[in-house]
């Protein structure tokens, strides 16, 4: 597994490197500063599998680097760990809002970091497996319908985080009960246009829609997430709730503006929204409950089963 570490601490990058840490499991990068990290990302003939990033270092933060990686070909997925020596909740905040997918704190514990390592690796094979599959077997599906690997992250603070993030930024909520409501907007499937390629097309329409949705929302902390097959996921913290009725019409105007402005084929995807609950208060693990299991419930569009039938047939 190849790894990018960055901090500007040379005693973290060396703890890092020791084979007492990490073992010979991975196959670690150092880099003591964000522009090295970018000279590095940019001229490596062979991917990275995962990121670990200071947050605080000198000039460009570890921050900054996690949303720009986010925007490169290929790393819209890949694990990001951040590391931090501060206490501050605002730039773990940040960091999962720039599209970090978990983070450990300083002085590092090897057990807990070979554990995120681990589970990151995991993560990859099954991704790595899945995406085989995909390309053998439903070609024909990725034409019609949205995958659950699709992602959408974006260093902008009003777009789409990660599934995974939003659920570790519920995770980390402190004990006890918060009021927060959740719900879910459902997108009709997209279809590619003519002459483009699927994946593609179909990821940079997507990504309008979510851009749509997300700048769309009336409260300023709500927090939307692409969970799959169409499906965005909200969690708005506080008694204000999110009026969906409103939200998906303004939303399905401001898809409409851009889809117009970027030239796309034929009308914008319908955007329905339903609340996924009408509990209105929640711990920060029965909340990430209630996602999965929204998630895991969703029926598939029609198109998809229409087409799953066809490849069975």
């Amino acid at each position: 597994m190849r790894i990018l570490a960055v901090d500007d601490d040379p005693f973290i990058l060396e703890l890092l490197q020791s084979p007492m840490w990490l073992g010979g499991a991975y196959d670690l990068t150092c880099a003591n500063s964000v522009a090295a990290a970018l000279q590095i990302v940019t001229t490596t003939t062979q991917p990275f599998e995962a990121f670990l990033l200071d947050i605080q270092m000198p000039g460009r933060d570890g921050i900054s680097l996690c949303a720009e990686l986010r925007t490169m070909p290929g790393y819209a997925a890949t694990p990001i760990i951040m590391i931090t020596a501060s206490q501050a909740t605002e730039f773990i905040e940040k960091a999962f809002r720039a599209g970090a997918s978990d983070f450990v704190r300083k002085p590092l514990d090897g057990i807990d970091l070979g554990a995120r390592l681990h589970v990151a690796a995991m993560l990859n094979a099954s991704l790595r497996r899945e995406h085989r599959a995909r390309i053998e077997t439903d070609t024909l599906r990725r034409r019609t319908a949205l995958g659950y690997d699709d992602t959408v992250a974006s260093p902008a603070d009003r777009a789409p985080v990660p599934f995974l993030a939003l659920q570790n930024a519920l995770l980390e909520l402190p004990a006890g009960c918060h009021a927060l409501s959740l719900f879910g907007v459902r997108m009709a499937p997209l279809v590619p246009a003519p002459g483009t390629g699927a994946e593609g097309d179909i990821v940079q329409r997507l990504h309008l829609a979510g851009t749509a949705l997300a700048e769309s929302c009336k409260q300023s902390d709500t927090r939307i997430a692409y969970a799959g097959r169409g499906l965005f996921v909200g969690t708005t913290p506080g008694r204000r709730r999110e009026v969906l009725p409103d939200l998906v019409e303004v939303a399905g105007t401001a898809l409409h503006d851009l889809w117009s402005a970027q030239s796309h084929p034929g009308e914008p995807p319908v955007l329905t929204a339903a609340p996924i609950s009408t509990v209105g208060v929640w711990t920060g693990q029965s909340a990430v409950r209630a996602l999965r299991h929204a998630v895991a419930t969703l029926p598939e569009p029609r198109s998809e089963r229409r087409v799953r039938r066809r490849l069975s047939a």
